[in-house]
């Protein structure tokens, strides 16, 4: 029976209509794969990249025994590094950064030290982070990938708190000692939005589960745990074959609820290579 000329149109444009659709996730596959971080379908990938994060965060001193806070901003540069590999929607990475940076403070009088001074705390952690990404290729839109990521990061500081004048009760000196560590477990949604062959963003948000302790010289051990947020937004661009570089802000809290907290932000700039 010959076709009617309405149903062979109509045939026409399924034909079209899956070809297009087709060519699209083509072109989708093509520039989500661009992001130096994403291995092909069934293909993989490995990279390393250097990294400079400045710091300026907000930094919170407790002072016992009558708790007073005092309050200022850590700044600092953090230089580190990561390596990473993928299979297919799977990546993980591993992080290294060290931290170099202080903060200034000033103490009010207080029923335990009825006297106002100003210190310097160097107190900027050291970062050692691995992640685990799942990337939905399957959910891509036209203009986004959405993906999931699961790690663990622990902090670690070490650091010297020096009066400018008087000296510490607990120490007779003008320097007081302190070991700060913090364990957390970050979960968080993100996307990759390819604008090009050459560049696209990436971001993500995440939440942090921590547990902190804090020894100081003359306080007592605490320990504690709290939940906290995770920002980063980054910007990435392909500047010569398997190079890239990479610019972006970072916002994360770390919550050790009665042991203190730690927060990192800054913006960061890396380099790095990357084999597909």
């Amino acid at each position: 029976m010959r076709q009617s000329l309405p149903a062979a149109a109509m045939a026409a444009l399924a034909v079209l209509g899956g070809n297009a659709l087709a060519q699209s996730r083509v072109i989708e596959e093509t520039l989500v794969v661009k992001d130096p971080t994403v291995a092909r379908s069934q293909g993989t990938v490995f990279g390393a990249s250097a990294e400079a994060l400045y710091v300026n965060a907000p930094f919170k001193n407790r002072v016992n025994p009558d708790s007073t806070l005092e309050e200022g901003r850590a700044k600092a540069t953090s230089f580190g590094g990561n390596v990473f590999a993928g299979y297919g929607d799977f990546t993980a990475q591993f992080t290294y950064r060290d931290a170099k940076g202080h903060s200034d403070l000033t103490h009010d009088p207080s029923p335990s030290e009825p006297v106002r001074y100003t210190h310097t705390v160097n107190a900027v952690p050291k970062q050692q982070e691995i992640l685990l990404r799942w990337l939905g290729r399957s959910l891509s839109t036209s203009w986004l990938t959405p993906y999931l990521y699961l790690g663990y990061t622990r902090l670690t500081s070490d650091f010297d708190d020096v009066r400018h004048s008087g000296t510490w009760p607990a120490t007779g000196t003008d320097s007081l000692r302190s070991h700060i560590e913090s364990k957390s477990v970050i979960g968080g949604v993100g996307a990759i939005m390819p604008v090009s062959e050459r560049w696209g963003f990436r971001g993500d948000i995440g939440f942090t589960s921590t547990k902190q302790t804090t020894d100081r010289q003359g306080d007592p051990h605490a320990e504690g745990k709290g939940t906290g947020s995770r920002w980063t937004g980054t910007f990435y661009y392909n500047f010569a074959e398997n190079w890239n570089a990479q610019l972006g802000g970072r916002y994360e809290y770390f919550n050790g609820g009665s042991a203190g907290s730690m927060t990192i932000a800054g913006v960061f700039a890396m380099v790095g290579f990357t084999f597909k």
